[in-house]
């Protein structure tokens, strides 16, 4: 039994990529929210609390979900959108880290089989764990702490609309909880502050409820607690508590209270007691004291927003969320025009039919041995049914890893040969045979199969791959006389069903008279005949079919595309000598005196076909990495 996977490189390169890109984003947004701050240092601290709370809140944001939502939005209208230059510009900014373009294959999926991946990713991870503990257990001993001070305090009748307590712990004024806040006030307080002095006090902690800062503060605290690494989360972390305490300090001023008698009461606080254990409690004497009672006592302590600032805040929120919405916008819209050029183009639609990611329940992958070969239990080639009997989910094959890439990407057996798969491989992909074992839960298709090999390749090869399209030489396959097929070409509506099945033949004359050729269906056979000739053959077969097997029959070395407009399935026989300068497929013996007719005749004469030179956009498979595999 395999070990399920859970990460591997391609996962770690993306996941780097789009952590990068976020921490990016976000220290770009702190230093954005800084310059605002100082062009709005004379006006009321409430404002740039805001603007600091939003710095804070962009760590927990990406600006991913924003670009998520403008293709979402773009899917939706049909019309192209011309893609600015700008728009590269601001990608650029926007997301430094690129990741892989492309399809790429699928990187984990439940019962996938484990994969060797780098140290350094692994004990980051643990260090990032174990940072994220440590703030998290000293946020919560502190909140333990005054936790405990507030239910050892009693009750204390003081006229306000919050429950207010009075404790023996030698605690300053303060705000404890989120949704249902109280009062704490040190005992003994009414005794050291005046009726004047303890309202301005009060009146400072009401702020603090009134503008649940409790509530965006303990925000704060899981952005530290996620991204302790960030030395700008912790100044953000400063900043807030400043502009807090300076926009409750603006707000008792503003209530009327005399600026002398509050800095006092302050101060007469400061002299008594401790400040708070906890950061996430409104306190009266957070923040620069000194800083605090120089502005108290230097009023105006703000100024109100003038327009053409409220304008400069307008435009920032809004270029914040909207560059990204149009960003989508843009990539779905370039997406989609590639897609219909000769750019990258789609997942192939048999894919996306067969379900989409899949995996095997188990797998293991060794080399083979010198001399040993055991077939497969159904033939590896782009042929939609098996060959033989269902396997019900169990696959063995004992191949190199460029036949697994044929079939897992249901390319045909010669792709490598007609450029179907052009990129440059390294020797052993194409000469080192691999046997792969492998169960799939259920009954699965052989489509799905592929997909599940698709993902084994993935994590045991590194494979990562995708799709382009490209003009390459091919061959047109169109009938040599429009709307009239050759007499061994015929719709298999017309021929032997399925269900009727022959011998296989073995030594001797391979077909007899009045024998079913080939004895199942869905499958292309080749065999030697008498005379040095070969005959090929299938039943119940696309166009396409025929298309994508002539390739390997006689060595074209192009592609061939399926232009006969011929719908349905087909069966068909086809006889001929090999040339003696091509290359016959094993088997078959050569004669300089030929007494069937050439290939490219009796493809004329008997299905009515002929193939053109000439060029096709066709989806080419590159493969953008792969590597040997790692051990069971």
């Amino acid at each position: 039994m395999t070990t399920p996977v859970l990460w591997n490189e391609a996962t770690n390169q993306a996941f780097t990529a789009t952590l990068g890109n976020h921490l990016w984003q976000s220290t770009s947004m702190t230093v954005v929210v800084w310059l605002l701050s100082l062009s709005l240092r004379k006006n009321y601290s409430r404002t740039r609390y805001r603007l600091w709370m939003v710095a804070s809140v962009k760590f927990l944001v990406p600006f991913s979900l924003f670009i998520d939502a403008g293709e979402w939005l773009r899917s939706t209208v049909a019309a192209p959108v011309h893609r600015p230059a700008i728009a590269s510009a601001l990608e650029q900014l926007a997301l430094p880290f690129p990741q892989s373009d492309g399809y790429a294959l699928p990187a984990s999926g439940p019962g996938m089989v484990a994969v060797p991946h780098s140290v350094v990713f692994p004990l980051l991870a643990v260090l990032w764990a174990c940072g994220s503990l440590i703030v998290a257990i000293s946020w919560s001993r502190k909140w333990l702490r005054l936790r405990a001070v507030v239910r050892a305090a009693a009750p204390l009748a003081l006229g306000v609309d919050l429950p207010v307590y009075s404790s023996s712990s030698l605690l300053e004024p303060g705000v404890f909880g989120i949704f249902r806040p109280v009062l704490v006030l040190p005992e003994g307080i009414l005794g050291r502050l005046t009726r004047e002095q303890l309202d301005a006090v009060v009146g400072h902690e009401m702020c603090h409820v009134q503008r649940r800062d409790n509530m965006t503060f303990a925000i704060h605290m899981v952005v530290e607690t996620l991204f302790w690494f960030h030395p700008l989360v912790w100044w953000i972390g400063t900043r807030l508590v400043e502009e807090r305490e300076q926009a409750c300090d603006e707000a008792v001023l503003q209530s009327g209270s005399k600026a002398a008698v509050y800095a006092e009461g302050i101060l007469n606080v400061c002299k008594s007691y401790v400040e708070s254990p906890l950061g996430c409690v409104s306190g009266v004497s957070g923040a620069d004291l000194n800083k605090r009672i120089a502005r108290i006592m230097a009023k105006p302590m703000g100024q109100r927003l003038s327009l053409r600032r409220k304008l400069i805040l307008m435009t920032a929120g809004i270029l914040s969320v909207g560059l990204p919405l149009a960003l989508g916008a843009l990539e779905a819209s370039e997406g989609r025009a590639q897609s219909a050029s000769a750019g990258q183009t789609a997942v192939p639609e048999w894919q996306t039919k067969a379900g989409g990611k899949m995996s095997f329940e188990v797998a293991s992958i060794h080399q083979s041995k010198p001399g040993a070969f055991t077939p497969p239990i159904f033939a590896l080639d782009d042929l939609d049914d098996f060959d033989v009997d269902n396997p019900h989910g169990r696959f063995y094959a004992d191949f190199p890893l460029e036949v697994y890439i044929t079939f897992a990407y249901k390319l045909h057996p010669t792709a490598a040969e007609t450029h179907t798969l052009v990129t440059p491989l390294d020797k052993w992909i194409s000469t080192d045979s691999f046997v792969i074992q492998a169960k799939a839960e259920g009954n699965p298709t052989k489509d799905q199969m592929r997909l599940m090999m698709q993902s084994l390749l993935a994590d045991r090869f590194g494979l990562s791959a995708h799709y382009e399209n490209q003009e390459v030489p091919v061959f047109h396959l169109v009938l040599n006389k429009p709307g009239k097929m050759g007499p061994k070409l015929r719709a298999h509506a017309e021929g032997t069903p399925c269900d009727v099945k022959g011998p296989l033949p073995e030594n001797g004359p391979p077909v007899k008279p009045g024998d079913v050729f080939p004895p199942i269906c869905n499958a292309v056979m080749l065999l030697p005949e008498p005379n040095h000739a070969m005959l090929l053959g299938s039943r119940n077969i696309a166009m396409n079919g025929i298309a994508g097997a002539l390739p390997s029959i006689e060595r074209l070395g192009r592609p061939v595309v399926d232009e006969t407009g011929l719908t349905g399935t087909f069966d068909f026989t086809l006889e001929w000598t090999p040339e003696p300068d091509h290359a016959a497929p094993p088997g078959a013996a050569l004669s300089t005196e030929p007494e069937a007719p050439s290939f490219m005749g009796a493809l004329n004469d008997q299905l009515g076909l002929k193939l053109k030179p000439g060029k096709a956009s066709l989806p080419i498979l590159i493969v953008d990495h792969v590597q040997r595999p790692s051990e069971n």
